[in-house]
């Protein structure tokens, strides 16, 4: 499963209640990947990019992408969130009994008496049936949220929101969370900066990538210098040879040459005189 967003935002400029981001986030049963810990700050922040990772809000710019899809519907059948404030957190004086019971009916399973013990008794969590659910230690809480979360038809991955607003040391409830990952659930987790800071020490991915490089052109792959032109023919440093300037002999071998050739008697010598 893949989950991405591209240019993902809410609102826009500096008062944007969730500034633009891309988020790239990958799983798979044969290959499983580490929870992604995605960071962001102020107090409606985590919550408000949940809903948008969720398909449960409509971003201001961007979209999110189940499998290369952007089918809304899909994404809110596939992801669900896990204890996001005033969406999927329960009611914090509620005993625990009671919110399995709630979660379960919700996930259309059994939620008798005996099936939420069961549940509870599974968990580690029997001593706990009573407590109410603010007084559950964060791991615990944050393994049954999730583990209810998927008996629900058709989920996938999740969303864990804030979940370090429970107190306790972040690894503790990480330890938890990585184990579901490593059954091929694709399991976000979004934080603030500290928080996701430990999480990604911790062996978390960082899904997160800010937009403009996400968007800018790779760099061009270097491409080997073009040849050098063949050199031209070097001028040559010898003068052609020209016809030699006439001598006073070469001109006057020319005349009688010349004079033999009109006057074939001229040139053979006077007969003896005897």
């Amino acid at each position: 499963m893949r989950i991405t967003a591209r240019r993902l935002a809410l609102g826009e400029g500096l008062a944007a209640a969730v500034p633009e981001m891309d988020v790239v986030a990958e799983t798979s049963v044969a290959h499983p990947a580490a929870p992604i810990a995605l960071a962001v700050e102020t107090a409606e922040r985590p919550q408000l990019l949940s809903l948008l990772l969720g398909g449960r809000l409509k971003p201001t710019a961007g979209e999110v992408l189940v499998d290369g899809s952007s089918d809304t519907a899909e994404l809110r059948r596939r992801v669900a969130l896990v204890d996001t404030p005033g969406t999927s957190e329960p009611s914090p004086g509620v005993a625990l009994r009671t919110v399995v019971a709630e979660e379960l009916a919700f996930a259309g399973t059994p939620s008798s008496r005996r099936a939420t013990d069961a549940v509870l008794t599974q968990h580690g969590l029997a001593d706990h049936a009573r407590t109410p659910l603010r007084a559950v230690p964060a791991a615990p809480r944050i393994r049954l949220l999730s583990e209810l979360a998927l008996l629900r038809d058709g989920v996938e991955a999740l969303v864990i929101t804030s979940p370090e607003r429970h107190g306790g040391d972040p690894r503790g409830w990480f330890g938890e969370v990585r184990q579901i990952a490593e059954r091929g659930v694709l399991t976000i987790v979004v934080t603030d900066e500290a928080t996701a800071a430990l999480l990604r020490a911790a062996g978390a991915g960082d899904g997160s990538a800010p937009a403009a490089d996400a968007e800018a052109d790779p760099e061009p792959e270097p491409t080997a210098p073009a040849p050098a032109p063949a050199p031209a023919p070097a001028a040559s440093t010898t003068p052609e040879a020209l016809p030699a300037s006439p001598t006073a002999d070469d001109e006057a071998g020319s005349t009688a040459t010349a004079s033999a050739t009109a006057d074939p008697a001229a040139a053979r010598p006077a007969a003896q005189e005897h």
